[in-house]
């Protein structure tokens, strides 16, 4: 009986080839409005790690000196000497300290020319906390960090670019001056948005050399891509200087598995500015902030309300395409008052007429998504060239895809409900009696 309905929808299509490319034209341009928004914006209200967002925790203390004035909500980052003696700590299941830095690779094949690159220094936790997927080998151990132990983790691309793909567990690079001992090759790690560091593009590929965040005293790599903030009056002088100060920069994240754990840490950080008050720091009344994954993301606002804006109106003009197209329907079914009414009469229910008719608008519905899937990917694609660093919110997987074809669909079906039921309600004595 479908195929039986399919087959007279396209008959009917063929019929009124004009009418119904208007319909699916108006359903096409309405569906890539809508879709181009919504694939921009599910990306960026995304979970990047549904499956432990829940337990994963990033921490802000407040050693800014008084000031009424300020922003109330603290630094978003750590300061190296808070971090340091944050690690120490055994509550946390995992805990992670990194930044974002820039310097110089080379290889020791001559024939790739050296280049400035990403390097990310990082404690041995990183990896398993945010679990990232090893192409190749595995990351250092908790020993090859505390010995000092020059080794390194590349990504998929910089192995790539250096190596030609290969595995090169083994192989040794320079990074800034310094031989480094490739230990892991990540593969393809790009969570949307990159929740673990906001402040370097919540948009961008993860991609570089991560190196033991136990060398950062001795590089002198200086952060790049993010905030740094000192908060005191004076500063030091040099490197060395740089880490004792009250300035803020590194990211801190930790794993509490169990609601034990969370209330745990959450009396470790009070207990610990406590302490570092009878030092002479951290002036202000105690305001230490525990965040989820999902509560950072809110609370950092990724999702611009600009972009809840556009997704209102883009369902508002999806709503004007669609009057349009019942518009279109109608006067279709209402030509077709000849048709209906001799099926009418040689015992055609009604029921049967309102299926057929719905099969119809289901096929004009599925034509208008494929059209609409084409402009949506010329949408983002236009997206892409306005907006910098946009290009893993304008990629659509096939979910996106799916619910591209099932709005089309869903939408065709609503359009066709009115002029389906004012077609069915024909009597068929009032138009045969004309013939």
């Amino acid at each position: 009986m479908f195929l039986y309905n399919l087959h007279l929808a396209w008959l009917s299509i063929k019929r009124t080839p004009v009418l119904s490319a208007l319909m699916v034209s108006a359903i096409a341009i309405g569906i890539a409005i809508c879709m181009t928004i919504i694939t921009v914006y599910k990306l960026m209200a995304n979970d990047p790690i549904p499956h432990k967002s829940n337990i994963i925790f990033t921490q802000t203390i407040d050693l800014r000196s008084a000031s009424p004035d300020d922003d109330p909500n603290g630094p978003d980052h750590m300061s190296y000497q808070d971090a340091q003696n944050l690690l120490k700590s055994d509550i946390p299941s995992k805990i992670s300290v990194h930044y974002q830095t820039v310097a110089v690779i080379k290889s020791e094949d001559e024939s790739v020319r050296p280049f400035r690159s990403r390097v990310r220094p990082v404690t041995a936790d990183f990896f398993s906390l945010f679990e990232t997927p090893f192409l190749f080998g595995n990351q250092w151990t908790a020993d090859d960090e505390d010995s000092l132990q020059q080794v390194v983790v590349i990504s998929r691309a910089l192995n790539l670019r250096l190596f030609g793909g290969i595995n090169s567990i083994g192989q040794q690079i320079q990074v800034a001056g310094r031989f480094y001992k490739i230990v892991g090759v990540l593969d393809d790690w790009t969570p949307t948005p990159r929740f673990f560091e906001l402040d370097g593009g919540a948009f961008s590929e993860t991609e570089g050399a991560f190196i033991p965040f136990s060398l950062v005293p001795a590089l002198e790599l200086r952060k790049s891509g993010g905030s740094t903030v000192c908060h005191a009056s004076e500063t030091k002088e040099g490197w060395q200087g740089f880490l004792t100060d009250e300035c803020t920069w590194l990211h801190m994240w930790v794993q509490l598995d169990t609601q034990e754990q969370q209330e745990q840490w959450k009396e470790h950080l009070d207990n610990y500015v406590k302490q570092q008050k009878e030092l002479g720091r951290f002036p202000r009344e105690l305001n230490n902030r525990l965040h989820s994954v999902m509560q950072w993301l809110e609370f950092k606002r990724v999702v611009n309300n600009d972009y809840i804006m556009l997704l209102g109106l883009a369902f508002m003009f999806l709503g004007v395409c669609l009057f349009n197209t019942v518009g279109l329907m109608l006067s279709q079914s209402l030509r077709r008052r000849g048709e209906v009414s001799v099926r009418r009469a040689l015992g055609g229910s009604k029921l049967t007429l309102f299926y057929q008719h719905m099969v119809e608008a289901s096929v004009i519905g599925l034509a208008g998504g494929a059209l609409g899937l084409v402009l949506a990917q010329a949408g983002l694609a236009g997206v892409r060239s306005l907006y910098r660093g946009f290009d893993l919110l304008t990629q659509m997987n096939w979910q996106l895809i799916a619910i591209t074809f099932g709005l089309s669909i869903l939408s065709s079906l609503l359009a066709g409900l009115l002029p389906t039921w004012r077609i069915c309600q024909l009597a068929p004595a009032q138009y045969l009696k004309t013939q």
